[in-house]
């Protein structure tokens, strides 16, 4: 059997292991609790530092913001002026490229339609005195032609008339002649007798 000595020593052993394992166990308990109280002291410190450092933050943020957004604001109306008014003169050379364009488009085009109605014009204002022309000889030479017509007759008529008046001239003249011879032999028979 076991000797007291055997229990004594069994009995350090289970006080040593129960004490330990109570040690332990109060530890682990002790641990537990500190790790509870450990954990909301960590939750509430975390919620109270985090409220206190949003706070904080919001008013440096607010004042950082308000001079950043400022600034933001000023060199985004900068950028924005300069983009527009890029866009709007970029706007304006096209326009006035594609106005010019159009313009003289629609000069040539112009010049084109007038051209052609000018010449059009000319043709038919040529066409028109060819025809007159044409029509005022034909008129002329019918009036010619009547007018030597004409002429070929009062041609003839003077010719025959002269050839007549030229007969009676000569007939008045040998008339003449032989009354100045009968009145010569009248006054040599006058001068006889």
């Amino acid at each position: 059997m076991l000797e007291q000595q055997d229990y004594e020593q069994l009995g350090g052993m289970i006080q040593t292991i129960v004490a330990g394992t109570l040690e332990q166990k109060l530890d682990e308990k002790l641990d537990e609790k500190l790790d509870q109280k450990l954990l909301v002291f960590k939750k509430e410190f975390t919620k109270e530092l985090k409220e206190g450092l949003k706070i904080e933050l919001r008013e440096e943020l607010n004042k950082d913001l308000s001079k950043t957004l400022g600034e933001q604001v000023d060199d985004s109306i900068t950028r924005n002026n300069e983009i527009i008014f890029k866009r709007i003169d970029d706007s304006i050379a096209k326009n006035n490229q594609i106005i010019f364009a159009r313009i003289d488009d629609s000069i040539a085009k112009n010049n084109e339609i007038i051209f052609k109605r000018i010449d059009d014009s000319i043709a038919r204002i040529e066409s028109f005195l060819l025809d007159e022309i044409d029509r005022f000889y034909t008129l002329t030479k019918d009036r010619l032609d009547r007018l030597e017509k004409k002429v070929d007759e009062i041609t003839v008529y003077y010719q025959s008339q002269r050839s007549h008046d030229d007969a009676c001239e000569t007939l008045f003249h040998l008339y003449y002649q032989q009354q100045e011879e009968i009145d010569q032999i009248k006054e040599r028979l006058a001068l006889t007798s």
